[in-house]
C-alpha cells in the first residue's frame, strides 16, 4: 500500500509539471473597412427628376377636300417623308374635264371681247359717217324751209325732208346709245372673263386637290385609306406630325416655378436631358404653359428638343432631369454617405465622427449616377467622408478606410 500510494502521488507531481501552459488572449476591437471621400464645397446645379410625354404643336390630319377614288397610297405609317412628296393619288379625270370646259369658256369670252372692241371701231367710223349725213339731211330741211316761205318749194317736199331728217336722227341716236354703251357691255363681259376665270383657277384647285402631298416634313403616324377605296370631302386620309417641332411636356412642381420664371425671363432657360431608349435626348425648357390643370400640383413646362428629336416618336412618355439654377457652397455626396437625409460622419483618427446636414438637392454626376446635395456647418473643407452604408453606424465606431475617393 505504502508503494502504491507513492507511486500514485509521483504521477500526480509528474502530470502537474508537464501540462501545457495556456496564453492569455487580449480583447482586441474590430474595426470596420469603409470607403471615403474628400468633401469638396463647389457651385452644382440641382437636379429634379420629371415624368413627361412627347407630343407636338405641328401635326396635321391630312383629309380629302374632293369625292374622288384612291389610285395609289405611297406613304406607310413610321415612314418618315419629306415636304411635298406624294402620298396619296386620287383619280383626276372629272377634274381635268371640269378644267377644260372652264378654259374653253375663257376663250370664248376673251373672243367676245375682241370682237366687241373691233365693232366699236366699226361703230365709231359709221357714227360719224351718220353725223355728217344727219347734218346734210338737217341742211337740206332748212333750206326747203326758206324756199317753202318764199313759195319756190312745195309743202311735199319739206314734209319728205323733215321725215327724213327724223329717220336719219333718230337712226344717229341709236347709233350714238349703242356706241355710249361700249363700255358698259365691255365691263359686263370683262367681268364674267374674271369669273370664269376664277371658275378656272377652282378647277386647278381640284386638279391639283388629286395628289395629297406632305406639307412639311415629318413622319407619318397614321394611313387610313388603300387604293380602291372612295372618298369624299372631309374624309381622313393620313396623319403626319413634324419631327423638328417634337417638345416635351412636364409638369414642374409647385416649389420650383419661382426658380423657373427667373430662369427664363433673364433670358437663361434652363437645360435639360432625357433617355429614351438608350438614347439621350438633350432639352432645353423653352415656355411654361397657359394654364394650369386642375388635379396638377404645378405648371406644365414645354421642353424644346435640342438634340437627339430623330429617335423620338409621339405619344412617347420619358423621364426628364432638369438642372435648376446653380446653388453656391454645397457638397455632393453618393446617397450611401447619407443617413436619414440628417447625418454623415466623418472619419476622424480612424473613428467616426457625426456631422448634422441638411439635404438641398441632388445632382447627377458625368458617370450618370445621382448623388445628394447637402449643407452643413459642421462640414470643412478636405474633410473625409465616409461613404459606405453602415447598418451600425455610430460616433466614435473604429474605421479602416479602404478606399479613397478624390
Amino acid at each position: 500500500p505504502v508503494i502504491i500510494l507513492g507511486a500514485s502521488l509521483l504521477f500526480a507531481i509528474l502530470m502537474v509539471i508537464t501540462k501545457p501552459s495556456s496564453e492569455v488572449t487580449e480583447n482586441r476591437e474590430k474595426s470596420w473597412p469603409v470607403s471615403a471621400m474628400k468633401a469638396k464645397a463647389q457651385s452644382i446645379s440641382p437636379v429634379i427628376t420629371l415624368y413627361a410625354r412627347i407630343e407636338s404643336p405641328r401635326m396635321a390630319q391630312v383629309k380629302a377636300a374632293i369625292n374622288a377614288e384612291v389610285i395609289e397610297v405611297n406613304g406607310k405609317e413610321g415612314e418618315k417623308v419629306e415636304k411635298n412628296s406624294l402620298l396619296v393619288k386620287l383619280d383626276d379625270r372629272n377634274m381635268l374635264l371640269n378644267l377644260k370646259q372652264r378654259q374653253a369658256d375663257v376663250k370664248e369670252l376673251e373672243a367676245m371681247i375682241e370682237n366687241e372692241k373691233r365693232s366699236y371701231q366699226n361703230d365709231l367710223e359709221t357714227l360719224k359717217k351718220k353725223k355728217i349725213l344727219l347734218n346734210s339731211t338737217n341742211k337740206e330741211l332748212n333750206r326747203l324751209k326758206k324756199l317753202k316761205k318764199q313759195n319756190i318749194s312745195s309743202q311735199s317736199q319739206l314734209e319728205l325732208q323733215r321725215e327724213k331728217y327724223e329717220r336719219e336722227s333718230i337712226s344717229y341716236d341709236s347709233h350714238r346709245l349703242k356706241v355710249n354703251n361700249f363700255d358698259g357691255q365691255i365691263q359686263q363681259l370683262e367681268a364674267r372673263l374674271e369669273k370664269s376665270k376664277a371658275l378656272v383657277g377652282l378647277a386647278e384647285i381640284d386638279l391639283e386637290r388629286t395628289e395629297i402631298k406632305a406639307p412639311f416634313s415629318g413622319i407619318i403616324s397614321k394611313v387610313t385609306v388603300s387604293p380602291g377605296d372612295l372618298v369624299n370631302n372631309g374624309t381622313p386620309l393620313f396623319s403626319l406630325f413634324d419631327i423638328q417641332a417634337l417638345e416635351m411636356r412636364a409638369e414642374i412642381p409647385e416649389k420650383y416655378l419661382k426658380a423657373t420664371n427667373i430662369a427664363l425671363n433673364s433670358g437663361n432657360p434652363l437645360k435639360a436631358v432625357a433617355k429614351v431608349n438608350g438614347h439621350v435626348i438633350a432639352l432645353k425648357l423653352d415656355r411654361l404653359a397657359g394654364e394650369v390643370r386642375k388635379d396638377g400640383g404645378g405648371i406644365d413646362g414645354l421642353f424644346k428638343i435640342t438634340d437627339g428629336g430623330e429617335f423620338l416618336r409621339l405619344g412617347q412618355f420619358a423621364e426628364v432631369n432638369l438642372f435648376m439654377p446653380k446653388v453656391e457652397d454645397v457638397f455632393s455626396f453618393p446617397f450611401e454617405a447619407l443617413y436619414g437625409f440628417k447625418r454623415m460622419y466623418i472619419v476622424h483618427e480612424g473613428r467616426l465622427k457625426r456631422v448634422d446636414v441638411v439635404k438641398v438637392g441632388e445632382t447627377i454626376t458625368p458617370e450618370g449616377s445621382k448623388w445628394a446635395l447637402i449643407k452643413s456647418d459642421e462640414l470643412q473643407e478636405d474633410d473625409t467622408v465616409a461613404v459606405t452604408q453602415l447598418p451600425n453606424a455610430i460616433e466614435g465606431l473604429k474605421v479602416n478606410v479602404v478606399d479613397r475617393e478624390k
